[in-house]
This record gives structure tokens, C-alpha cells and sequence, in this order.
């Protein structure tokens, strides 16, 4: 192409992946496609209603990602078994390691967003609690009971010590992916 002539018919190399293999279909769907399907999603994580049924539009977005990247396009191939094939988790698994990992950020302080009146030491300490808990503040209303810190606190609570206390970011969100806090 010449002079900026767009060709009438583009050619197969101009964007159809339908030749390519698994793993560069894999590849640009986690580039392409799933970014914007969680941008900002550790500010945005539903848990309404409506809001579950936009995460089900945004899930069957990856499903019908998982037919595509496998080839298997027919009806009685169980999508399930693609994404557990793929390894790929849901959505809803992926937003609880996004607040988690925002959290770790806030408390290691490599985000400016202050944590004074916010992550504040229980009272005391239980035997399941870890060094690096809080307390979870109290919600007069579900709203706010759902918002970021209180439901991330909550998360955060419950991981094992040596995940909270990772030497970086990568590590945190590499403990937090494998863990069973799901």
C-alpha cells in the first residue's frame, strides 16, 4: 500500500487472527480486548444486581473469547473446560486481585492515596488475624458496606501473612493469583 490507499478488501494479514495459532490469538485478546474490559476495575466492582448483570455481558465477552482462541466453535464444547484449558479466571476473581493489589499499593504507600482514618490496627488481634490487618470499618448502608475499603479489608484480612508482607508488587500479585482466597 502506497500512498495511503486503503485496499478494498484487506488482506488476511490486515487483522484476522483466524489462521494464527492459540497462543498469538491468546496473546492479543489478553492485549486487545481484556485490558478495556477491566479498566478501572478495582474502583468499579459491582456487587448490585444490575450491575452483575453488566459483569455477565463482560464474562460472556471472554467466553466467547475462550471459542475463538480454541477453535472450538460448536455448541456442545463446554466453555468451561476452554477457560480452565486456557487457565484464564473470571472476571470477578480478577477484580478481587485488582482492589487486593491496590491495597497492597496503598499500604506499602506507592500510590498517593492516604491511609490515615482509613487502615487503622484492630484492637486486638486474633489468632487468625495477621500483622498487617485492619479494621473493618462500620456501614450503616449496604453502599458503603460494598465500597472499596470496607469489602477490601475484608479481602485483605483473610490472605496469609507472607503475601501481604511481599517485597514488591509482581510478588504480591503473583501470591494473590495462586491463592485461595476465591
Amino acid at each position: 500500500m502506497d500512498g495511503g490507499v486503503i485496499p478494498e478488501k484487506p488482506s488476511k494479514s490486515s487483522g484476522n487472527c483466524s489462521d494464527t495459532s492459540t497462543s498469538v490469538k491468546e496473546q492479543a485478546y489478553k492485549t486487545l480486548v481484556r485490558p478495556t474490559l477491566e479498566y478501572a476495575c478495582s474502583v468499579w466492582d459491582p456487587y448490585l444486581t444490575e450491575e452483575s448483570k453488566q459483569v455477565n455481558k463482560l464474562e460472556k465477552i471472554q467466553r466467547r473469547a475462550a471459542r475463538y482462541v480454541t477453535g472450538r466453535n460448536n455448541n456442545t464444547s463446554s466453555v468451561s473446560d476452554m477457560l480452565k484449558d486456557l487457565q484464564w479466571r473470571n472476571l470477578a476473581d480478577r477484580q478481587t486481585d485488582s482492589r487486593l493489589t491496590m491495597m497492597f499499593k496503598i499500604v506499602k504507600e506507592k500510590v498517593a492515596i492516604p491511609k490515615a482514618n482509613r487502615l487503622i490496627p484492630p484492637l486486638r488481634f486474633s489468632r487468625n488475624m495477621h500483622s498487617l490487618s485492619f479494621q473493618i470499618p462500620s456501614c450503616r448502608t449496604q453502599i458503603r458496606q460494598n465500597s472499596f475499603f470496607p469489602r477490601t479489608i475484608k479481602d485483605w484480612n483473610q490472605l496469609p501473612l507472607d503475601t501481604v508482607m511481599s517485597d514488591s508488587v509482581e510478588s504480591f500479585k503473583a501470591a494473590v493469583s495462586s491463592s485461595t482466597h476465591h
